[in-house]
C-alpha cells in the first residue's frame, strides 16, 4: 500500500480537530487537493470553506456554519478544557496539538482597558501546519559557511510559507552542529506536546513556548548559551529590540517578517531597524503555483540568487 504524503497526513491531522459534521465534509475532498489545502474557515451563518493558494472553496455551499460549530472546534482543540487556553484566546488564537493554529473572532471582553477574552465567537480559521523537509537546502548551502551564519530575515506576504521555511532552516542549522534557541510564542515552530517537539527542529535545538518573544529571548540568552536565536513573525518594536540584544551578545539571528518585498519592508515602522540588524533577506514569492526564494543583501539590495522550491 502506498504511504500517504506528509501534506495529506497533516491535512488529516487538522481534520480531526473539526466538529464531526464538518469533519465529514473535509474528508470528502478529492485526495489530490488535500495536500494543497492551507486552512479551514468557519464563519457563523456562512458555508464552511477550505482555503487554497488560489482562494477559498465551499465544498457544500448550502451547509452553513453555526456558532455551536465554532464552540465545538475550541472544545476539541482545548481537549475539553477551554479555561486552559483562555490566556491564548484573549490574543485571538490557540495552537493545537500538531502545530495547527486556530484563530478566532468574536466580541472582545475588555477589562481595565485591556482585552481579557472573547465571547460570542463569530468565525475561526484552522491553519494546517506544514512540514516540508529540505526546502531550505539551497539557501543553507548559499548562506552558511562552517560555523558562520549571517543574520537572516525571511520575508513574504501572509500565508507565503515563512514559518515552514524557518522551521526547515532551524533544523538544518541545528543538525549542522550549532545550538539553536527558539522563541516559539505560538508553539507553531516546534509544536511541543508534553515537552516533545511535534516537528523535526534538529538535534541541537532548545525551545521556549507560550510567552512573549522578548521575554523568551532573554531567558534563552541567560540559560541556554545559544549560537543562533530564531523567532517567527517580528511584529512589535519590542521584538526587534530583543533581537538587537541577542545580536549584541554575539548570537546569530534568524527571523521572519510580513512584507511584499524589500521596499514594502522599509515602509513598515516595526522593520526600520532591520537594515542595520540583518545581513541577508530571503524573499518568498509565488510564481505559477510555486514558491521562489530570492536571497538579497540588506546593504546593497542586490539579488544573490534564486532558489526554486515547492
Amino acid at each position: 500500500m502506498r504511504a500517504a504524503s506528509p501534506d495529506k497526513e497533516r491535512y488529516e491531522s487538522a481534520v480531526r480537530l473539526l466538529p464531526a459534521r464538518l469533519r465529514s465534509i473535509a474528508q470528502s475532498l478529492d485526495g489530490g487537493l488535500k495536500g494543497r489545502a492551507e486552512e479551514f474557515r468557519l464563519r457563523a451563518g456562512r458555508p464552511f470553506s477550505i482555503a487554497f493558494p488560489q482562494g477559498e472553496v465551499a465544498p457544500m455551499p448550502s451547509d452553513e456554519v453555526t456558532p455551536e460549530d465554532i464552540s465545538e472546534l475550541l472544545r476539541i482543540v482545548s481537549k475539553g478544557s477551554i479555561h486552559t487556553v483562555a490566556e491564548s484566546l484573549k490574543w485571538g488564537f490557540v495552537t493545537a496539538e500538531g502545530g495547527h493554529r486556530v484563530g478566532v473572532c468574536g466580541s472582545a471582553i475588555v477589562k481595565n482597558g485591556e482585552i481579557a477574552g472573547l465571547r460570542n465567537m463569530s468565525s475561526a480559521s484552522l491553519r494546517i501546519a506544514k512540514e516540508l523537509k529540505g526546502i531550505g537546502n539551497g539557501i543553507y548551502k548559499m548562506l552558511v559557511s562552517g560555523k558562520k551564519i549571517p543574520n537572516i530575515l525571511i520575508v513574504s506576504p501572509p500565508g507565503g510559507g515563512k514559518t515552514t521555511l524557518l522551521r526547515d532552516f532551524i533544523r538544518l542549522i541545528s543538525d549542522g552542529g550549532m545550538r539553536v534557541a527558539v522563541a516559539d510564542e505560538r508553539n507553531e515552530l516546534a509544536a511541543l506536546n508534553e515537552g516533545i517537539p511535534g516537528f523535526d527542529i534538529g538535534m541541537h535545538t532548545d525551545v521556549i513556548e507560550g510567552c512573549g518573544k522578548p521575554d523568551a529571548v532573554m531567558m534563552l540568552l541567560r540559560a541556554m548559551n545559544p549560537q543562533v536565536i530564531a523567532m517567527d513573525e517580528i511584529t512589535t518594536p519590542e521584538d526587534m529590540e530583543a533581537m538587537e540584544r541577542a545580536a549584541n551578545c554575539g548570537v546569530s539571528l534568524l527571523a521572519t517578517a510580513h512584507a511584499y518585498g524589500m521596499e514594502d519592508l522599509k515602509r513598515r515602522v516595526y522593520y526600520r531597524a532591520a537594515e542595520k540588524l540583518f545581513d541577508k533577506a530571503v524573499l518568498i514569492e509565488q510564481s505559477e503555483g510555486k514558491r521562489r526564494y530570492t536571497v538579497r543583501d540588506f546593504a546593497y539590495e542586490s539579488p544573490r540568487g534564486d532558489v526554486n522550491a515547492c
